[in-house]
């Protein structure tokens, strides 16, 4: 591909032209390209600068930046568009970045070919592996991009089981609940949507399986029980009763926040290994990841105009 390519979904990648460009920049370097292609818009130079250097004094911090400019032009050349106020991405370079084509999936006119071509961009969290060491403010925003990624591929999978099982393609939908537990192994969502399918394909013993492989996973990550409603999912396979599919009016659409039903904690539960408060449902972990970006400057920067790239 001619142009920028940024890859943030797993370890960390820029290519220009095709060629790998990551290692040949520092870290702080590679973190403003990174930002960038998050914000997707020019950022104040005093924002960046406060950023990636706010443990120094602000003249520091400036000449810092210059230098860290200096390596990017020689290294990516013509990417990016600096001037005395901002610093953003070149009007004229084709951009190609993982995570946009993950976000415009979670749109609710987003097609099924959208959202699996999405999703087979994925691989790994947000920047997997990246640190910037000794910096606090990065730390914290690579923590907030990481679970709000999490968060838009759980729902993308979540709107694929929704559509194919909509247009009564079982089997697909059972695949996409598989992507979603990988995702998320303590995601009950998931776990009963995977349940329900297996059960509407006729197996049942594997739907039965599934439910001790939810209540395990719950109880080790989160310290809870399956919800009532999983439960009653659980009791009706038992019985062989008729299950509830997706209608189609709704096979489309991604959800606000992930899951419907919240587990059960259980009593006196232990804190998790993920720093999870143990009685904390997934759901309401995941309503707690928003979108991540700079923290707010002292006074207002004006706005911030950008651009995506052609697909």
């Amino acid at each position: 591909m001619r142009g920028l390519r940024v890859r943030l979904l797993g370890p960390a990648r820029i290519e220009l032209d095709g060629q790998a460009a990551t290692p040949l920049l520092g870290v702080k370097p590679q973190a403003l390209i990174y930002l960038l292609a998050v914000q997707q818009a020019p950022i104040p130079r005093a924002r960046l600068a406060a950023w990636l250097w706010g443990d120094g004094d602000e003249a520091g911090a400036r000449a810092n930046l210059r230098v860290a400019l200096s390596q990017l032009r020689r290294w990516l050349p013509g990417v990016l568009n600096a001037d005395a106020r901002e610093v953003g991405f070149a009007a004229d370079v084709p951009l190609q970045v993982d995570l946009w084509a993950l976000e415009a999936a979670g749109s609710p006119t987003a097609t099924r070919t959208e959202r699996a071509r999405a999703l087979g961009l994925w691989r790994g969290p947000f920047l997997d592996g990246f640190e910037v060491p000794g910096n606090d403010e990065v730390e914290h925003w690579l923590s907030r991009q990481r679970q709000r990624c999490l968060h838009l591929a759980k729902s993308v999978c979540e709107a694929l089981v929704a559509q194919e099982e909509g247009a009564g393609h079982l089997a697909e939908a059972v695949g996409h609940a598989r992507r979603w537990l990988e995702l998320d192994d303590a995601d009950e969502s998931g776990h009963a949507a995977l349940m329900r399918l297996l059960g509407a394909l006729g197996q049942r013993t594997a739907a039965l399986a599934q439910y001790e492989v939810c209540r395990a996973a719950l109880a080790e990550r989160l310290g809870a029980r399956p919800s009532a409603a999983t439960h009653a999912l659980y009791v009706r396979l038992h019985a062989d009763a008729p299950l509830q599919t997706f209608p189609a009016s709704v096979a489309g659409s991604v959800p606000a926040t992930p899951g419907g039903s919240e587990p059960t904690p259980i009593s006196s539960p232990s804190a998790s290994a993920e720093g999870v408060d143990p009685v904390t449902t997934s759901a309401e972990a995941g309503r707690s990841a928003a979108p991540g970006c700079l923290p707010a400057p002292a006074r207002d920067a004006g706005p911030m105009i950008g651009r995506r790239a052609e697909q």
